[in-house]
């Protein structure tokens, strides 16, 4: 902050050259969400410490015997198990092969 003073500045009354702050409002929501809940570090590591153990599960859906029946259970279970869409996104791309 206290070399802020230092960057390029707008004349007076006008935008900063490249800068438009109403380029994006057609895309802007109608309402902006009234309250985001901002955990603290304890839980914040917390949650990353089970999304590492849920990302360490994955692996299994490659080594399941029985077929694609196994593997919707499997998909099944592990959805079942936390509505996470990170970690369900990290199965589906183990999954199905890229390319």
């Amino acid at each position: 902050m206290s070399t802020i003073k230092l960057g390029t500045h707008p004349e007076p009354g006008s935008q900063m050259l490249g800068f438009e702050p109403l380029a994006n409002q057609r895309l802007l929501p109608p309402t902006f969400p009234r309250y985001t809940a901002m955990k603290d570090r304890a839980s914040s590591l917390r949650y990353l410490d089970s999304m590492a153990e849920k990302a360490g599960g994955v692996g299994a859906v490659n080594h399941l015997p029985g077929g694609f029946h196994s593997v919707l259970n499997f998909f099944q279970e592990f959805s079942d198990g936390s509505p996470c869409l990170l970690s369900r996104s990290i199965l589906q791309l183990v999954y199905t092969p890229l390319g």
